[in-house]
């Protein structure tokens, strides 16, 4: 379809090529998750806790699968018993309140800090355990087509932003990061060249 940009399968390819892993995070982060949440009031942040548990057994497992299980149901129910700490951040901080409008109201940024005994606890129930060690750092390589022009997603222009974005929100729940290459490491590289590379052999 015209003006919509698609993957070009032949072309693309996710790799792992040798790329330094992305240092471990600290536990100080590793053990924290963090939701959005309309209010400070006891009903939303009940919701909220249940969210950050979701998140902080995906981030420190690296398994997101854990949130499908059964087990997971009644967990959730009991998700503020594991809190160990939590503190709020007005999103719109600095923004006067409107007429009619109270704290309750505004968004917020809710933050939960766990305890790492606590959490690894957990995922041994779920059959699962902590990824402490390095994570991978994914070296990306992709051509996009979007109508007759072709280009590949670099990591420092405008064009293929939203791809970018795309990719970082799918791997930041798991503590992974992705790399893509400069422009100017493809300097030279023409439509007719892009139609027909391999993007793994680059």
């Amino acid at each position: 379809m015209a003006g919509v940009s698609r993957l070009v399968a032949g072309l693309a390819g996710l790799l792992f090529l040798g790329v330094a892993p992305a240092a471990a995070e600290a536990a100080s982060e590793l053990y924290l998750a963090q939701t959005i949440v309309t209010g400070t009031g006891e009903a939303n942040r009940e919701i909220g806790f249940k969210d950050c548990l979701d998140k902080v057994l995906v981030k420190v497992s690296g398994d997101q699968r854990l949130t499908q299980k059964p087990e997971m149901l009644a967990l959730r129910n009991k998700a503020a018993d594991f809190v160990q700490s939590f503190r709020y951040r007005d999103r719109l901080e600095g923004v006067p309140i409107h007429d009619e409008q109270g704290t309750h109201d505004r968004p917020h940024d809710l933050t939960c800090l766990y305890k790492p005994t606590v959490v690894d606890k957990l995922l041994a129930q779920l059959g699962s355990k902590p990824w402490h060690g390095e994570r991978p750092l994914i070296a990306v390589f992709i051509t996009a087509e979007q109508g007759a022009q072709h280009f590949v997603l670099t990591a420092d222009e405008d064009r293929g932003q939203s791809m970018r974005e795309s990719f970082a929100n799918a791997t930041a729940p798991l503590s992974v990061y992705v790399s893509f290459p400069k422009a100017d490491q493809l300097a030279g590289l023409d439509d007719k060249a892009l139609r027909t590379a391999d993007m793994a052999k680059l």
